[in-house]
């Protein structure tokens, strides 16, 4: 072991009489107000290396163009005050506990490469071009190339040698999906994409590990990320078998269990980006990943960050422990960093981080001070303001705002509440990205590398989701002719969707169909239609809900509902006759099924008079040469609303009763005690009944001898004694309307003979007729001197004679 350390540490010496310093870069644009473009080459160096230039070229393919100057922009970077000089300089090495007695990795200290010293040099084409880069013409298929190359890379693990190094962004064409033209670069149609976070250069070994470069797109792209190789002069000479060391390629940088069983290979994410391993094996290795822009289903830019990380042992620190801020559905752990939520929902957590070890182990009487800091585009100003400071407010914020520093335990609370801009930001064609990353870097200030816990945490935005129509009820015409239509409202809008119902009306129902209004309350649910012509035309509704962000859905049309039109037609013969249309065929599921008949009468005076599951009814007229007005109404069930009436319009005539009452059933004629007869019969039920007339038959013909009013059921007249009497009754109405005459009745006139020899008296009579039901028989009855009356004999209906003997 002692000799393989020696043999280390002699090729680490060595390497120091190379020109090394290299030790990854990337290069972006953006886009300044006048069209042109703005470039910046962040340039990674070994800190025990050599140094760049205070100008560098870019190169690039575009005609016209081929060298582009860039220059040190002091204080770009906020880490470059840190030394007291404003030089474009920052020292991105590893920082943790202030105390001189503790070993410490930073550009002043380090003497040999690969131990953690890395120093970012910032240059942008501002001083030598003040206007900006101009650029001009459609790039080609494969992109008008930026580049940045030169000799030699920093020795590494998993490369041979110091091959040199070809540091690249492309920028591709793009085709306006609107005009199908292709856009030339003079209008700067694009930003590249950006990394946020400052690259990971030390990374502790012995435990799982996420990091991210923290990509963001200006105009929110959709952005996806994957490995790239890593280039030696050109596009064309990427690094191949004889410059990756076994067990390594370009889509497998890191460690992985050709070193150590127990490492866990690096992955990127592809859609957050995240890189994640884990790896018991140390020393520096070149990773290059690569962000790729799309709009439009178009690749419109990649960019790629080379960065050479390097992994030590740390001893027994480890990083520290940080829940996750989203619960797992199925196990209720909270062990996921991706959240989806609808536009409107307010996203809220708390993120901690707990580390009860120490800086100075064995001794342990130094606590380690936990850190968090963060970035995402997405952060408002201050990591407070919600209002500004972010790609697309609201703005996410920290409370308290980073950074946040506290002994063992430290915790900071996100808030952001998300809208229907996070969902659609026009882009041209509305696929703007609705994946928000945020990243959270909790770490510790142990040294010479503190243990970090980096969380990505990913949102995504939905549109709000798409609400249904409303229900309508009802249909009803006012007293003026106006329609009013009733719906059941919407009563659920969990992420406040909601933009306005849309009325449609027509007169056809097969359309066509005009919006006449819009309601923007979601709890009304009735709408009057005003200047309707209800009695001459039919009127059809129907309701859709306009919702989700910037009303992008439009429900399905709801049913379809009928006002109804009522026609009263007058055929002169007595009877009035409705017809009228269904309010919805078949009825809805709610509704009573049954139409409700109104009449008024006398005006002002509306009765209900009938019900019926049809659309027509007949009103037998009872009264006389009266003007008669109706209504139809059906009844809707609106559950915890109540109900509601779908009422049709009023529509009448000058009606005559012509009908005349039935005729009356006569029950009897008979003759009192007294000697006269009486006359009987059954009430008649016609409303607009006056009076009976009485007949009598003269032998001839029937005679009227008398008129009663309408509720006298018998009538006492004339003498029986002389012969058998015979009457009949017909019933009249107001409007003079006379019925037939009902059956005749006739008193039953008795004749005695009597015989003294034969000591007999003889009984004779007539038959009684029409009596209804037929007679079963006769009862002779008689008394004595006055007394009382007993029954002589029964006889059959047929028998009109009989002998009293004794």
């Amino acid at each position: 072991m002692k000799k393989l350390i020696i043999f280390f540490s002699l090729i680490l010496l060595s390497f120091t009489g190379y020109s090394t310093h290299y030790m990854g870069g990337e290069i972006t644009w953006e886009c300044l107000p006048n069209g042109n473009y703005r470039f910046i080459m962040k340039l990674y160096r070994e800190c025990a290396g050599i140094s760049y230039g205070t100008t560098e070229t870019l190169r690039s393919n575009v005609p016209g163009l081929a060298t582009i100057s860039m220059r040190l922009l002091p204080g770009a970077n906020p880490l470059d005050a840190l030394d007291g000089v404003l030089d474009g300089k920052s020292d991105l090495s590893p920082r943790c506990y202030n105390d001189p007695n503790f070993p410490k990795i930073s550009c002043p200290t380090i003497s040999a490469p690969n131990l953690g010293g890395v120093e970012e040099w910032y240059y942008t084409s501002d001083e030598m071009y003040p206007n900006g880069v101009a650029l001009t013409g459609v790039p080609p298929a494969t992109g008008y190339v930026f580049w940045h190359t030169s000799c030699c890379r920093n020795p590494a693990a998993n490369y041979s040698g110091m091959p040199g190094w070809y540091l690249r962004a492309v920028m591709y064409p793009y085709t306006d999906p609107i005009t199908g033209v292709p856009l030339n670069t003079s209008t700067c149609y694009d930003n590249s994409p950006i990394f946020a976070e400052v690259p990971s250069t030390v990374i502790c070994t012995g435990y799982p590990f996420t990091y991210n470069h923290n990509a963001f797109d200006p105009e929110l792209d959709s952005l996806s990320y994957e490995w790239a190789d890593p280039l030696i002069s050109s596009l064309t000479t990427p690094f191949g078998p004889s410059q990756w060391n076994p067990g390594y390629s370009a889509n497998s940088p890191l460690p992985g269990p050709t070193q150590n069983p127990n490492n866990v290979a690096g992955v990127v994410d592809p859609y957050t980006g995240e890189i994640s391993f884990e790896s018991y094996t140390q020393g520096a290795f070149i990773t290059v990943t690569k962000v790729t822009a799309w709009r439009c289903g178009q690749k419109i830019a990649e960019i790629f960050r080379e960065m050479q990380v390097v992994l030590r042992a740390c001893g027994t620190n480890y990083p520290p422990i940080v829940q996750a801020p989203f619960q797992d559905p199925i196990t209720g752990l909270y062990t996921r960093y991706t959240d989806t939520v609808y536009a409107g929902e307010l996203v809220t957590f708390p993120m901690s981080g707990i580390d009860f070890e120490f800086v100075d182990p064995p001794t342990n009487s130094i606590p380690q001070t936990l850190t968090i800091t963060a970035s995402s585009p997405m952060f408002g100003d201050g990591f407070s303001n919600p209002a500004v400071g972010c790609l697309n407010p609201p703005c996410a914020t920290l409370n308290p705002p980073p950074p946040i520093s506290a002994m063992f335990g430290v915790q900071t609370n996100f808030t952001w509440q998300t809208t229907c801009d996070h969902v659609a930001t026009d882009n041209g064609c509305n696929t703007s990205t609705n994946v928000y990353n945020f990243l959270i870097k909790t770490s510790d200030d142990f040294c010479p590398a503190p243990a970090i816990d980096l969380a990505t945490i990913t949102i995504v935005v939905l549109p709000t989701r798409q609400l249904d129509s409303p229900e309508p009820r009802c249909v009803s015409v006012l007293p003026n002719g106006d329609v009013q239509i009733t719906w059941y409202p919407l009563l659920d809008d969990p992420d406040s969707s909601f933009i306005q119902y849309n009325i449609h009306h027509a007169t056809n129902l097969a359309g066509p169909y005009t919006l006449i209004d819009s309601i923007q309350d979601m709890n009304i649910n009735t709408y009057t239609h005003n200047g309707t012509n209800t009695n001459n035309q039919n009127n059809y509704y129907y309701l859709t809900t306009i919702s989700g962000c910037h009303g992008m859905y439009a429900s399905n049309p709801s049913d379809t509902l009928a006002a109804i039109l009522l026609d009263v037609s007058n055929s002169g013969g007595g009877t009035a006759d409705l017809n009228w249309n269904h309010v919805h065929n078949p009825p809805l599921p709610s509704s009573s099924g049954m139409y409700l008949i109104y009449r008024e009468y006398p005006t002002g005076t509306w009765s209900l008079i009938d019900s019926t599951p049809n659309t027509s009814y007949f009103d037998t007229i009872t009264f006389c040469n009266q003007f008669l007005n109706y209504r139809i109404e059906i009844y809707d069930d609106m559950d915890s609303l109540g109900g509601c009436y779908s009422v049709s319009n009023i529509d009448g005539d000058l009606f005559q009763d012509i009908t005349p009452p039935s005729v009356p059933i006569l029950d009897s004629v008979s003759v009192d005690p007294s000697g006269q007869t009486i006359i009987g019969w059954q009430a008649n039920t016609e409303p607009d009944l006056t009076w009976y007339i009485i007949y009598q038959w003269d032998g001839a013909n029937y005679t009227p001898i008398d008129t009663v009013d309408k509720n006298t059921l018998f009538y006492l007249y004339g003498d029986p004694t002389i012969q058998s009497e015979q009457y009949t009754v017909a019933a009249a109405d107001s409007c003079f309307n006379t019925s037939p005459l009902a059956n005749g009745h006739n008193t039953i006139f008795l004749e005695t003979d009597i015989d003294i020899c034969e000591d007999k008296i003889y009984l004779n009579w007539n038959d009684y007729n029409n009596m209804s039901p037929n007679i079963d028989a006769y009862d002779i009855l008689y008394n004595v001197n006055g007394g009382a009356w007993s029954t002589l004999a029964t006889v059959s209906p047929t028998t009109n004679y009989y002998e009293h003997v004794g």
